[in-house]
């Protein structure tokens, strides 16, 4: 390569790192908020008492893997 061509391409890639670091800083980083409660939602396809029954012991894993609550959402249709 020409002399030229390495200089394009080393103030090419300069550029876009600048522009990259730019945007990063430009959105600020707010702190996530406290999550306690986690509501799961799934298809009405059975009884209420079934799903409840079905998906329990999932919930009741991630619940003690998490250290949250984790609350079963059945839509009525």
């Amino acid at each position: 390569m020409t002399r030229i061509k390495t200089k394009f391409i080393a103030i090419a890639v300069i550029a876009i790192i600048a522009a990259v670091i730019f945007i990063i800083q430009s959105f600020p980083f707010e702190p996530r908020p406290d999550i306690k409660t986690v509501r799961v939602g799934v298809l009405p396809d059975e009884d209420t008492t079934v799903l409840k029954g079905r998906y329990a012991p999932l919930l009741e894993h991630l619940a003690r893997e998490t250290g949250l609550t984790y609350h079963l959402v059945v839509p009525a249709s």
